[in-house]
């Protein structure tokens, strides 16, 4: 394809044209070929795709895209970048695009300054899904159930927010990033008086369970409208597992602070990334002062949180709760609540069902290893690393050896008029 003049035109028929599709795709297919891939070198493209210095994500620029399949399977490849593929001709998008890539129709030889401009902007974006673990959808519930005994960490300050309101109104609970929903629908269940609401970026699948007092909306809690046009002052609102969904926490916060009555209870839950030792020291990715190797799931989690921070999400939030909810006069009465759950049933139940809670860790972890390898190389890590991590980390894990924790850290704190 080339172009003759400032108007651009086209010495070969669009790519709508049903031939000059199936040559487009069958060059593509012979370069990728040729290529061993769709670029090279791979170690610069993989180290110009890191996280840029003002915290945004990477972007690619398609320049005469044709019909998108070079910025569809780059897009694939690196979810973590915003994809842009342009043309003088529209593109006919596949079913199968990927969500982090766009196509326009624009001139090339006229200016791309403005592009420049807008890419700027996409920085607060939501980062791109990470694939949930193929054991059971609800297992991440079940274990925050098991480890407080019950759906919140504070029973006392739930049920004082819930009494209901001396106008006679219904108490509101709002739900954020809710993902399946299961967390919103046993609170509307448990307080058939309050209004529930969960939020999330998809649509919550229906279910027959679903009670009348509990809704699902499609909202994204980081846009600049924040949670306003729900129109409602909140008694309760609740974050599970954000972290890793977004990439400013502390701006999260804000807006939650929005919607929130005075007097109102913010309740925080999260898995950190994090894996300990039986004194609850976090395991080392480092060798030993007498020349012992690490932990190799101490390794993949090290790893993890390094990748997760390249791409921008809020993967230490848990960590800075207490800094942001003691220092801002909007909030008072802050509490956290540190459960440190077994990594398999090798610790005796007490008085809480260890055991169960350590089945259950294990499976999620164990589905965590499925997903990390090709995240892992997409990021630049060196194919024979990965693999030695995987492979490590799950006979640590199958075996229990070394005995490991994880953090499940929870807090809550009240909304003060401020």
């Amino acid at each position: 394809r080339a172009e003759s003049n400032l108007q651009a035109t086209y010495s070969l028929p669009v790519a709508s044209n049903t031939t000059e599709r199936s040559r487009l795709d069958a060059r593509h297919r012979g370069l990728t070929l040729a290529l061993n891939g769709l670029y090279t070198p791979a170690d610069k493209v993989r180290n110009a795709l890191k996280v840029r210095g003002d915290g945004s994500g990477p972007a690619i620029l398609d320049v005469g895209t044709g019909a998108g399949n070079w910025a569809e399977d780059i897009a694939r490849e690196f979810p973590n970048a915003k994809v842009l593929g342009i043309d003088l001709n529209p593109v006919k998008i596949s079913p199968d695009k990927p969500p982090n890539c766009e196509f326009e129709v624009r001139d090339a030889s006229k200016g791309l300054d403005d592009l420049a401009k807008s890419s700027k902007t996409a920085s607060t974006a939501a980062p791109p899904p990470i694939p949930v673990p193929s054991s059971h959808p609800d297992g991440l519930h079940q274990m925050h159930l098991l480890s407080l005994g019950g759906l919140y960490a504070v029973p006392e300050l739930v049920e004082k927010a819930l009494v209901g309101r001396d106008d006679g109104t219904s108490a509101y609970v709002l739900d954020v990033g809710t993902g399946s929903g299961v967390w919103a629908r046993e609170m509307a269940q448990k307080f058939p008086q309050a209004q529930v609401i969960g939020i999330d970026l998809n649509p919550v699948p229906g279910t027959a369970d679903t009670p009348a007092n509990c809704k699902f909306y499609v909202q994204d809690v980081t846009s600049r409208e924040g949670l306003k046009n729900l129109g409602h002052k909140y008694d309760i609102v609740h974050i599970r597992a954000l972290d890793n969904g977004i990439r400013s926490y502390k701006d999260v916060l804000d807006n939650v602070a929005e919607v929130l009555r005075p007097g109102g209870l913010l309740l925080l839950a999260s898995v950190g990334m994090y894996a300990y030792d039986e004194q609850k020291q976090l395991l080392s990715s480092t060798p030993a002062v007498n020349g012992d190797q690490p932990s190799a799931l101490g390794c993949l989690f090290s790893a993890l949180r390094d990748m997760f921070r390249d791409q921008g999400r809020a993967t230490d939030a848990l960590l800075a709760w207490s800094d942001w909810l003691n220092g801002d006069p909007k909030w008072e009465g802050f509490g956290v609540r540190d459960c440190y759950n077994p990594l398999g049933p090798w610790l005796e139940d007490g008085e809480r069902p260890e055991k169960a809670i350590g089945n259950l860790t294990q499976a999620n972890t164990l589905g965590i290893l499925d997903i990390s390898e090709k995240m892992l190389i997409q990021a630049g890590n060196e194919l024979g690393v990965v693999k030695g991590w995987i492979v490590g980390s799950r006979r640590e894990i199958e075996t229990q050896e070394p005995r490991v924790y994880k953090l499940f850290r929870y807090a809550w704190a009240t909304r003060t008029s401020v």
